[in-house]
């Protein structure tokens, strides 16, 4: 299970996302990147467009004609990114493992760290092209002369503030993703130790032939439980050698709760493992045994972890 603290960087970070995603749609759908401003030698005004800044200074001209603004798109981009790492983090929210688990991959939240990054250099490469063009363009002006003599010059509109503000929330969400693996313990963090004898079926109740499994030991929820159950003696029914058996078990598993388990299976063995507390089960059979668990990822601090030593003897 994550944490308080983890969840709640989760969602800053969906937060800071839906933020960055309206203000780069607002910023394409404006499309207005700088003004032409009345130079006044006495104003205490912001320096900003309005209705922050003073609307009296500021003409109703775009510095930028439409076809100087084609990297507007790079806003719509930046936009749809945001979108995606915010729903992307709102599913993280509903697993209590903050994970998104596939049949493929599991999404941890610290893989969205790209992605943010991603977002904030496209915010941010779209301000320094604005920046580029509506310099291009004042000192174009400027050589005619007229702008010079009228008092007028080129500054940052709406659109620009709103990338770059936006540039700044991708930024901080890609720093806050960081915080949800810090303070971790580099080894497996709690630990609980269990030392059992693992006991064949027929060794265990010898008078009893019937050739059905039996679940010694399991710390997954029952409905997880009954599914591995029917996966083992299945794959136990369908082949023969050992290793297709743990082949199968693990491929079966993987595509029904996501990456990653390990599973071994064998007449007679012994175990010592590190795995995730409730994601651990042990099947045995007449003839085999079945060891069926999920590590957790060094590092992550996500889950409680559990050491189990076991041996089977099977004859």
């Amino acid at each position: 299970m994550a944490d308080s603290s983890a969840k709640s960087y989760v969602t800053y970070c969906a937060v800071l996302a839906f933020l960055s995603s309206v203000l780069t749609f607002e910023a394409f759908r404006q499309n207005s990147w700088g003004k032409w401003k009345k130079n006044s030698a006495v104003s205490n005004c912001l320096p900003l467009p309005p209705p922050i800044g003073c609307s009296e200074l500021y003409g109703t001209r775009n510095v930028l004609d439409a076809q100087d603004t084609d990297f507007a798109w790079l806003a719509l981009i930046a936009c749809i990114l945001s979108l995606c790492t915010m729903v992307t983090s709102v599913l993280m929210l509903g697993n209590p493992r903050l994970a998104i688990v596939t049949s493929q991959y599991t999404l941890q939240p610290k893989t969205l760290l790209w992605a943010y990054l991603t977002a904030a250099s496209i915010s941010f490469l779209t301000c320094v092209i604005a920046t580029f063009r509506i310099g291009v363009v004042a000192s174009q002006r400027r050589k005619q002369g007229v702008f010079a003599v009228a008092g007028v010059s080129a500054v940052n509109s709406t659109s620009y503030y709103f990338s770059a503000i936006a540039t700044l929330s991708s930024a901080l969400a890609a720093y806050v993703i960081t915080l949800t693996s810090q303070g971790e313990s580099p080894s497996c963090g709690k630990l609980s130790k269990t030392v059992k004898q693992h006991i064949a079926r027929n060794l265990m109740y010898p008078d009893d032939q019937r050739s059905t499994k039996m679940v010694t030991f399991s710390s997954m929820e029952q409905s997880m439980e009954e599914v591995a159950a029917e996966i083992c003696v299945k794959a136990v029914v369908k082949y023969g050698l050992e290793e297709d058996i743990a082949e199968h078990i693990k491929t079966t598993f993987e595509a029904r709760f996501g990456q990653t388990w390990h599973c071994a299976v064998g007449s007679n063995f012994g175990s010592a493992i590190h795995h995730i507390t409730n994601e651990y089960i042990e099947v045995s059979m007449p003839q085999v045994s079945v060891l069926l668990f999920r590590c957790s990822i060094p590092n992550s601090g996500d889950h409680d972890v559990t050491t189990h030593a076991t041996s089977t003897d099977l004859t």
